[in-house]
């Protein structure tokens, strides 16, 4: 009887582990809960230097029903570059890596990011905002209110440290300007592959 009882316990405790083995491999993390589905996208690369930074603005904002489309399904790609499923992220150690918030200081210094006006190989993407959002950086005490937010893209088929810069002024959208400046930032683990492939079945940029 005692023999039956403990095979039962430990057949019970079995069944447990792997249904919760199969949940962990199921259920995604670090999810984006941080960065806002913009208003407009604005994309740069090498095709769009003589746009003066503002290609596919017309096409990716949520004013028309295909432009807002467009933008829907853009932000979708966005978010599942930052999931993993929940084993995955436990094995290799990212389970709270999350989207982090951070500020150069440095006095009168700025990091940039580049609008790739020289290749066609890699995107910048410009997310803009009509109204305010806010980026507070915890371990400083310091908040800032950005209407951009921007970053490249690669064709990079893996997890990797991203940084998403933001900035108030539109000053540096205009096509004579190589990069963009910035201080506060965010940074995040992701696999921007979706959003690569995605920007890929735009016209301008698509890779014959």
């Amino acid at each position: 009887m005692k023999k039956k009882i403990i095979i039962s316990v430990s057949l019970g405790i079995v069944a447990l582990l792997a249904i919760a083995t199969l949940i962990l491999a199921l259920v995604p993390v670090n999810k984006n809960t941080v960065i806002a589905k913009p208003n407009s996208i604005y994309i740069t690369n090498q095709n769009t230097k003589e746009f003066g930074g503002h290609c596919a603005y017309d096409n990716i904002q949520d004013v028309t029903q295909n432009g807002s489309a467009m933008l829907n399904d853009f932000y979708k790609a966005f978010n599942e570059s930052f999931e993993q499923k929940a084993l995955v992220a436990m094995f290799t150690n990212q389970s709270n890596s999350g989207i982090k918030a951070n500020y150069v200081d440095v006095a009168g210094s700025s990091e940039k990011i580049s609008k790739n006006y020289d290749t066609t190989e890699k995107f910048t993407v410009i997310f803009q905002y009509n109204e305010n959002q806010t980026i507070y950086v915890e371990e400083k005490d310091l908040s800032f209110e950005y209407n951009y937010l921007f970053f490249e893209v690669t064709n990079a088929d893996e997890r990797q440290e991203v940084t998403f810069g933001v900035m108030k002024d539109n000053y540096s959208l205009d096509g004579s300007y190589t990069s963009l400046s910035y201080k506060y930032y965010f940074t995040a683990q992701a696999n921007l592959k979706p959003v690569y492939q995605y920007i890929n079945t735009i016209s301008i940029f698509s890779q014959k």
